[in-house]
């Protein structure tokens, strides 16, 4: 075993597996090289408070995947679907890594269901969400004039909506309103 292999195994023991275990005079030689780009998770940002049927400060979360990139990335803000009924931001994951690795940042987000909440609740919640991205860019490594949004069934309808309703002063509620 290789000096490289001994700092490899050393250093990257579970990545390596079996290598790690290598004896002294194996002539085996690992090399590992990062061929995906890395991508950093950032679980549960808090990124809107809204009140809900008298509960105040209901936190919605996001979770961000964030590409290792030199400069600001753009940023997809990924609605999932759930008929209205459901706001999973865990779905999708593979998609959602997918994008990360194309050098984009990733929000997939929560935002309110029914019954509990009505329209206009969930679009006033992606765009909270779009706001808080490009409020907090340089915290999150994200190009602030380039901001998307996707989504897949509800989730979709809902990232439309947000596209559609630019400009429209009674979805934009909350926080971060200079956004």
């Amino acid at each position: 075993m290789t000096l490289r292999t001994h700092l490899l195994a050393a250093l990257f023991p579970a990545m390596l597996g079996t290598a790690a275990l290598a004896t002294p005079g194996d002539s085996r030689v690992l090399d590992v090289a990062m061929t995906r780009m890395p991508v950093d998770l950032i679980s549960n940002v808090v990124f809107s408070q809204p009140s809900e049927l008298g509960y105040e400060h209901l936190a919605l979360k996001m979770d961000i995947l964030r590409p290792k990139t030199p400069r600001p990335a753009p940023a997809i803000v990924f609605v999932t679907g759930g008929g209205f009924l459901h706001a999973n931001k865990d779905r999708y994951l593979q998609q959602r890594m997918d994008l990360a690795e194309a050098g984009y940042v990733v929000a997939s987000i929560e935002y309110r269901v029914a019954p509990l909440a009505t329209f206009p609740a969930p679009i006033i919640d992606v765009k909270s969400a779009i706001r808080y991205l490009r409020a907090n860019a340089a915290r999150y490594h994200v190009d602030p004039s380039h901001v998307g949004v996707l989504g897949d069934s509800a989730g979709g309808y809902l990232a439309a909506m947000a596209g559609v309703s630019n400009g429209v002063k009674a979805f934009d509620q909350g926080e971060n309103l200079d956004q």
